[in-house]
């Protein structure tokens, strides 16, 4: 018997509108816009991802999330790196109001404020892992895929490092992701992508 996820609150938000937080088999998920902003499909995207990174033997000591959701990407990295600093900037107090009681948010050092503003102020070459996550429901800000932010990005990055887009990749979207990747393939010597369920991860990497 399936069993389908039950309504366990609901949330307005100024910057994502009508946030909804559904339970099934004890685990949460947010969505808006009737897309899941963390658990449910994103945990086997942030595992698989931050799975694939181990293979490069990644030290990730100090890690940046922007966007953090329900916590989803750090609940990965915890699980992948135990020592790590993860710093998570997120524009929207609700989010992380509702990641607090309902995603994961243990040890993270959130920052409430416009991540494509706040990067400009972080120190250089202060990241091994940064991983951004910024759609708002279905909508991706422009500035998540400007040239000017994927300088200052790679600005951020220590020498070996990754950052990792998380993309959706089906119907309208495809096009634009692709825009996006051949940007970055401007700005960093060593880019690839990974198609995972219908989201498209983006692996940016310095080289040694």
């Amino acid at each position: 018997m399936f069993f389908f996820p039950k309504l366990v609150a609901t949330q307005k938000s100024p910057f994502n509108g009508e946030i909804k937080v559904y339970q099934q088999f004890g685990k949460y998920s947010l969505s808006v816009d009737n897309l899941t902003q963390s658990g449910g499909l994103l945990n086997s995207i942030w595992k698989k991802a931050l799975k694939l990174t181990t293979n490069y033997q990644l030290l990730a000591t100090n890690c940046l999330i922007l966007g953090l959701g329900g916590g989803t990407a750090a609940k990965w990295i915890r699980y992948y790196y135990p020592k790590a600093k993860i710093t998570a900037i997120e524009i929207d107090p609700v989010i992380i109001t509702l990641a607090k009681k309902y995603g994961y948010t243990n040890n993270v050092h959130i920052i409430t404020a416009d991540a494509f503003k706040a990067i400009y102020k972080l120190p250089a070459t202060s990241y091994s892992l940064i991983l951004v996550d910024t759609y708002r429901g279905k909508n991706y800000p422009s500035a998540a895929k400007s040239l000017r932010t994927a300088r200052q990005l790679k600005c951020l990055l220590t020498k070996p490092g990754f950052i990792i887009f998380n993309r959706l990749n089906w119907g309208e979207f495809g096009q634009d992701t692709q825009k996006q990747i051949t940007m970055l393939e401007k700005i960093f010597p060593k880019v690839h992508s990974k198609k995972i369920l219908s989201n498209t991860l983006v692996f940016c990497q310095k080289s040694r």
